[in-house]
C-alpha cells in the first residue's frame, strides 16, 4: 500500500503497467483487497451484483448511483474488457476523487440522485465506512448540503435513449432515487441494487418499496446474492 501525498489518497499498483487502484482510507483499501488481488475483488463484485449473468457491449450506458470509488466502472473496463459509457454519481469528495482516478474515461458527477432537483442535507460517516446517506442514520460524523438531481432530468439532459445497467446503492435512499426516475424506467434494461438494512435510524430494508415500484413498471427479479450484502438484479421485461 502506498500513500499519494499530493492527493491525500491511498493506492496499490496492480498491473504490469503500474495501473493504480485508489482508495480514500487505508482501512477501506485493506478490506477490499485483503487476501485477494484487485482483479479478484472486481470479479467478486460483478458476481455479487449479478452483473456476470448478462452481456454488455462496447458503447452501452452504465449508470452507477452511489459509485463510491468506482469499482463497477473498473469491473466493466478490466474484467469484462468493455468500453462502456460510464456515468457515476458520488457526492463524497474523496470517494469521487478516487472514482475519477480509477475510471479515467468515465463521467463522474458530484450530485446525489434523488426524487427531485434541489439541495438536501447529506449525512456523512467517515473512518473508512461507506455508510453516508441522504436519509438520517442512527450514527454519522457530520452533515453537509449537497446538490440533488433526478435521474429523469439527467437522462433527458444527456439525451440518453437506453441504459443497459443502473447500479443502485444509495444507503437507504433507493426508493427516492427510483421515484426520480419514473419517467425513464422504460429505458433501463437492468437494475442492480443493494437493498440491505440501511434506511434511517431504524435501519430498515428497502426491498419491499423498491420491488413494488419496479414490478409495477414492468420489471422482474432476475437474480439475488446475499453473501456479502443484500443485492438484487431486476430485468425490464419490455426488452424481452
Amino acid at each position: 500500500m502506498f500513500y499519494d501525498v499530493g492527493r491525500d489518497l491511498y493506492y496499490i499498483n496492480f498491473s504490469e503497467d503500474q495501473r493504480k487502484f485508489y482508495c480514500y482510507h487505508p482501512y477501506s483499501l485493506a478490506l477490499r483487497v485483503r487476501k485477494r488481488s484487485v482483479m479478484e475483488r472486481l470479479t467478486a463484485l460483478g458476481e455479487e451484483y449479478s452483473l456476470d449473468t448478462f452481456d454488455v457491449a462496447d458503447g452501452d450506458v452504465v449508470i452507477d448511483v452511489g459509485a463510491n470509488i468506482g469499482e463497477v466502472g473498473m469491473y466493466y473496463a478490466l474484467v469484462k474488457e468493455r468500453h462502456v459509457d460510464y456515468y457515476a454519481f458520488e457526492p463524497m469528495k474523496k470517494e469521487r476523487q478516487c472514482c475519477e482516478l480509477n475510471n479515467p474515461n468515465g463521467k463522474i458527477h458530484r450530485q446525489a440522485l434523488w426524487k427531485e432537483n434541489g439541495r438536501i442535507t447529506f449525512y456523512q460517516e467517515r473512518g473508512g465506512r461507506d455508510d453516508s446517506s441522504l436519509i438520517e442514520p442512527a450514527h454519522y460524523d457530520s452533515v453537509v448540503e449537497v446538490e440533488t438531481l433526478t435521474l429523469e432530468s439527467f437522462v433527458e439532459q444527456q439525451g440518453i435513449d437506453k441504459i443497459k445497467v443502473l447500479k443502485l446503492e444509495a444507503e437507504g435512499a433507493e426508493p427516492e432515487v427510483l421515484m426520480g426516475a419514473q419517467g425513464v424506467l422504460d429505458r433501463i434494461q437492468y437494475i442492480a441494487a443493494d437493498l440491505g438494512s440501511e434506511r434511517g435510524r431504524d435501519m430498515a430494508y428497502t426491498v419491499p418499496d423498491v420491488a413494488n415500484l419496479l414490478y409495477s413498471n414492468g420489471f422482474k427479479m432476475a437474480g439475488m446474492h446475499h453473501k456479502r450484502a443484500n443485492n438484487y438484479l431486476f430485468r425490464n421485461t419490455r426488452f424481452d
